[in-house]
């Protein structure tokens, strides 16, 4: 995705409904400056959010509708910039959500069962 590495002042970055993999979750970690990403209806999963903890800027990400589970907690939980973060539709333990909640006190989680 060389497309972003012109961009690094990026801030906000919707590829929702997109044929999101591996290759572009590198790219976004070239992207210091985004502050909303949404990854929301990809096939996005647990292995794919390994780079994300470097997004640390970012304070808004939607991953509803994705499939995330609690596995990808440590990909999340240091992303302390956050205020918003969708996780509607995946499949999260409420005990999950709990910790990450207060790893993450200054954000809102967005939350409901499929």
């Amino acid at each position: 995705m060389a497309e972003f590495a012109g961009h690094p002042r990026l801030q906000v970055l919707d590829l929702s409904s997109n044929d999101v993999d591996d290759t572009w979750i590198d790219a976004l970690a070239e992207l210091p400056n985004l502050r909303r990403l949404d990854l929301s209806a990809t096939q996005v999963g647990q292995a794919h959010l390994k780079g994300l903890d470097r997004l640390m800027s970012l304070e808004e990400l939607d991953l509803s509708f994705t499939k995330t589970t609690d596995s990808a907690l440590p990909a999340l939980e240091n992303l302390t910039q956050l205020q918003i973060l969708d996780l509607r539709g995946c499949s999260w333990s409420e005990e999950i959500l709990q910790s990450l909640g207060s790893k993450l006190p200054s954000c809102k989680i967005l939350f409901a069962a499929p």
